[in-house]
């Protein structure tokens, strides 16, 4: 994909105003690609800053590192000293399967997908009676805001529209701490959720952007590059291709 051709004709520019795009991306690898698509040169590593990271005129890069307590740390000091158009949390995620049996997943390997919800997956309390979130407990992630009793943040709808025509598929992704490496956890993670795609990070910053700039659009994008559970297929370099493709089109 050219970078310069599509410069003019980037999707989230109507949502984002006269401000900066903010694109949070958790590893340097994924970061790295992710400049590629914004700028059109791949630099060989990135370092993790807390810091937006200007990439042109109208985007800048903020690379968290792996895991929620990152990218909450990040985004929220992030945007305790700058205000931005949008925030879009991107990257790879895993596929999630449809049934229990593992042997049918949401989501091909290669698809980008626009994430409705992002869901904070595997934080809650197992007993004898079964799984409960914190939010069923009373101590949602969202207490004191809209909705206290849910355990997701929603993507910006308009965001969602205006990425449609390029981005078809639709889904929700789960936000865990552990990712799936076994057919059980797997289901687990996808019944308990209700998602369709595995990450660690996008709940986490939808919930800053909600209470630091609760005005500002989010919207989580994921490029899967394996299937959750056993038997996992990674194409770790078409999906770093499609992320640099993603990137480009923002």
């Amino acid at each position: 994909m050219s970078h310069s051709a599509d410069a003019a004709t980037r999707l989230l520019d109507p949502l984002r105003g006269h401000r900066r795009l903010l694109l949070v991306v958790a590893a340097s690898t994924e970061a790295c690609r992710v400049v590629e698509g914004v700028t059109g040169s791949r630099p060989e590593t990135l370092r993790v800053l807390w810091q937006p990271q200007e990439l042109d005129d109208r985007v800048s890069l903020l690379l968290t590192g792996v895991g929620k307590a990152n990218a909450a740390g990040a985004v929220g000091h992030a945007l305790s000293r700058e205000s931005f158009g949008a925030v879009v949390s991107l990257g790879i995620g895993g596929s999630l399967p449809t049934d229990e049996s593992g042997s049918s997943f949401h989501h091909e390997i290669g698809d980008i997908i626009r994430c409705e919800q992002s869901v904070f997956a595997d934080e809650g309390v197992i007993s004898d009676d079964g799984w409960q979130s914190m939010a069923d407990r009373g101590f949602g992630p969202r207490t004191n805001l809209s909705e206290p009793a849910s355990m997701g943040v929603g993507s910006d709808s308009r965001a969602l529209e205006l990425l449609a025509g390029r981005f078809p598929d639709l889904g929700s992704a789960a936000t865990v701490s552990t990712c799936s490496g076994t057919a059980e956890a797997a289901w687990n993670t996808a019944a308990r959720s209700g998602c369709t795609v595995e990450a660690m990070e996008g709940a986490a910053v939808g919930l800053a952007v909600l209470r630091s700039s609760p005005e500002t659009p989010f919207v989580e994008l994921r490029v899967i590059s394996n299937r959750t559970g056993t038997d996992q297929r990674w194409d770790l370099p078409y999906a770093l291709d499609r992320l640099t493709d993603l990137a480009s089109a923002l």
